[in-house]
């Protein structure tokens, strides 16, 4: 019986339809024939004598294609000499003919190079070619000699393009594509034919294959080309094809999504929901893409992102830098933990193939990459010191490639690792002059950046419970009074006029310094891709009176620059880090805490706290010895309101802020905590039960004082009814239930 190779029910035949176009085996004869079985095709005329200018066209176009040796290098420079000599007599049929010939020069491998190049003679070809000469049978074939031949004509390009656009040259929806991913490659941007292209696939869309379709978004998103109309081509026809689709397709179409920002939650939803069938047929990148794609647009069920996990060491020999960086931080953003198992498959050996892959090459990464990356394994809770040493090797090779932002970042998730260095922290010492170029976030964690490992809150070392207070060197203490300065005096801190100021250091920043330009603004709101512009004018402003134009617009900006603080942009994570950075620090400045204390009181943003923030808050404040009147206030209501979402471990820290700052035990927002404590007494830690006995102590006896002061002070006033305020002075049920709790445990 004969034996064959059973793929698609075909014996022997292999279905060239599951892969994708450019892993294809290419369909001109001379690509698949090996070099050895090339035959040695003579010129009837001599080269050097040939004068005929259309002799010497037919020549190069019927025998140079054939000459591919390394013997045969001289032979061909002796008919780029000729060439060269002759372009002046040559028609544009000749000039067409040779350049042709010229182009085929290339191998299944390379196909996007030539084997053979000189660059003058290439020039004066391209330079004698008239764009009236460009027919719907020679545009295609001469822009891929374009590619390969590596010159730059990109007026002739055009040219041509605008000839397709304006009707001269008809091209049917295969051929279009292909121009439209020869400029893609090229990267020049033709806007007239790409929105031609987009007119075309809207009127034309069951003519278009597939891959076309594919390609053309590939193509957009290459040049970074939005066209409104193709997205709504897509969002017309998509849904009733997309099950037809083959995996590059459907996921390059996603990542055009991704890329521009739309919102379309029912396509983006179509799309995540057909991944999951396709999962195990994706080669190459493409898991790893599909991964990083679904985990921006948030498309896709648990079912389908914990199959992706699963499928990314299979390609990871096949993912550049960029691509490996993204996928570690789209893995922490679907909360791919450590220690739980995918399938055979733990995170934590996933996270550590991705660090050794990540380990040779943060040089290609930008100093931003790094830095996200970084960040995404201390959020992951995934130390791997190696990584960690090689980002520590990185700066210090390249010192002038971080900003003091980057340091501050780096420096930050340095201690949330556990990791120590010194050398990153000098360098961060010796950037003094960086910071008013940094962002309020970079800003805001420049505390933590600066606490070393061995820092915790109330100045106790991370190892043992006893307290030591930690001291700030000089370098460190004037770098932390320039940064106050910078975030609490108004006038201080400017956020820079030009966005690209911030886009290689935050990406939040720089979207918001972007729409404060009006004419971005209207852009980025009718895109669907708008936000608030920073910074907002506030509600006695003129703006939000009246419309302005540009210059009022500026000079408004440029007031409430100087009327607002850089902790006025900051978020609650932000503001709550710079707190507990300060705290662990040991660091305490009445303007910093009185700007944190504006911020939590001003527009009561304390109502945002959640329990384990509220539980940092009072510990903080209460370590650097700080209680204001209005802050104990505002806490106080959040106590009352979180109480009962407070866990177990955060009831010491709680107990302990509280009491500091002078909140009364016998309030309604302690007797809601003590009531919470009561009921869950038996879920607390045991590393914290001796510190929350000890608290819980010194809270009765606090509220049995407050009840002991005010009978006395009633006794005071009212003198006649003694008995009666003898009988009001009680403990609250809820502390008689605490202390019963206690002594049963």
């Amino acid at each position: 019986a004969r034996s064959g190779l059973w793929i698609g029910s075909v014996r022997g035949k292999f279905d060239v339809a599951r892969l994708p176009p450019w892993k294809r085996w290419p369909k001109n004869a001379l690509l698949r024939t090996p070099l050895s079985r090339f035959p040695e095709v003579q010129t009837a005329v001599d080269i050097q004598k040939c004068d005929d200018p259309a002799l010497l066209a037919d020549v190069v176009s019927e025998v140079v294609p054939w000459r591919r040796r390394w013997e045969h290098q001289a032979w061909l420079q002796a008919v780029c000499a000729r060439v060269r000599h002759l372009v002046p007599a040559m028609t544009q049929r000749d000039v067409v003919r040779s350049i042709l010939g010229f182009g085929e020069l290339y191998t299944k491998r390379t196909p996007n190079r030539l084997m053979f190049n000189d660059y003058e003679t290439f020039t004066l070809l391209w330079q004698a070619i008239s764009p009236e000469s460009l027919s719907k049978k020679t545009l295609l074939p001469l822009l891929h000699a374009y590619r390969r031949m590596d010159v730059n004509h990109p007026a002739l390009v055009r040219a041509a393009c605008m000839r397709v656009v304006n009707g001269d040259v008809e091209l049917d929806p295969g051929q279009l594509t292909e121009l439209v991913k020869l400029l893609a490659d090229k990267k020049i941007m033709v806007p007239q034919l790409y929105e031609f292209a987009a007119e075309v696939l809207d009127l034309k869309f069951a003519y278009f294959s597939e891959d076309n379709v594919g390609d053309i978004a590939r193509a957009f998103c290459a040049v970074r080309y939005r066209s409104q109309l193709l997205f709504s081509t897509l969002q017309r026809e998509i849904p009733y094809r997309i099950h037809e689709y083959a995996w590059w397709n459907l996921i390059d179409i996603a990542h055009l999504y991704v890329t521009f920002e739309v919102e379309d939650p029912e396509t983006v939803q179509r799309i995540g929901n057909e991944v999951f069938k396709l999962v195990f047929s994706m080669q190459g990148a493409y898991p790893a893409k599909a991964l990083t794609i679904l985990a921006k647009l948030e498309a896709a069920d648990r079912r389908t992102m914990r199959l992706l996990v699963r499928t990314q060491l299979r390609g990871m020999r096949s993912l550049d830098p960029q691509l490996t960086a993204d996928v570690v931080i789209a893995c922490v953003a679907i909360d791919v933990d450590p220690k739980q198992v995918y399938h055979r498959l733990s995170g934590s050996r996933l996270y550590h193939a991705l660090c050794l892959r990540l380990k040779g090459c943060l040089g290609s990464l930008s100093a931003k990459k790094i830095c996200d990356v970084t960040e995404a394994f201390a959020k992951a809770g995934h130390v791997e010191s190696e990584f960690l040493d090689a980002v520590s090797r990185a700066v210090e090779e390249r010192p002038f490639k971080f900003h003091a932002q980057h340091l501050i970042y780096l420096l930050r998730d340095f201690a949330k690792c556990n990791y120590h260095d010194e050398n990153t922290r000098r360098l961060l010492l010796y950037r003094l002059d960086q910071l008013p170029e940094c962002s309020p976030s970079g800003l805001c964690a420049l505390p933590n950046a600066l606490a070393t490992p061995t820092h915790k809150v109330g100045g106790a070392t991370a190892n043992s419970k006893e307290t030591a207070l930690t001291t700030l060197d000089e370098d460190e203490r004037a770098m932390m009074a320039s940064a106050t300065s910078l975030l609490c005096s108004p006038g201080v801190y400017r956020l820079p006029h030009d966005p690209r100021a911030m886009r290689s250091k935050d990406d939040f920043w720089w979207k918001q310094l972007r729409a404060r330009h009006f004419r971005l603004r209207k852009k980025l709101r009718n895109a669907g891709r708008g936000v608030e512009a920073a910074p907002a004018a506030r509600s006695g402003s003129k703006s939000s009176i009246v419309p302005m134009d540009e210059e009022e617009e500026e000079e408004e900006e440029e007031e409430l620059d100087l009327q607002q603080t850089a902790l006025a942009h900051a978020s609650k994570a932000e503001c709550i880090a710079l707190l507990t950075g300060s705290a662990r620090l040991d660091f305490r400045d009445e303007r910093l805490l009185s700007g944190i204390e504006a911020w939590l009181c001003q527009g009561s943003r304390h109502n945002e706290l959640s329990a384990g923030e509220l539980a940092d808050c009072l510990e903080a404040f209460a370590s650097l010895g700080y209680t204001r009147p209005l802050l104990r206030a505002a806490l106080e209501h959040a106590l009352l309101r979180t109480a009962a979402d407070m866990e177990p471990k955060d009831w010491a820290r709680t107990v302990h802020g509280a009491l500091d700052l002078g909140i009364k035990a016998r309030s309604p927002a302690f007797r809601s905590l003590v009531r919470q404590c009561t009921s869950q007494l038996a879920f607390l830690p045991p590393d914290d039960k001796p510190t929350f006995l000890q608290l819980a102590e010194e809270l009765l006896e606090a509220s049995e004082r407050q009840v002991v002061e005010e009978a006395r002070e009633n006794l005071k006033k009212n003198r006649s009814s003694v008995s009666a305020v003898l009988a009001g002075a009680r403990l609250p049920l809820e502390m008689q239930m605490l202390r019963q709790a206690l002594a049963k445990r």
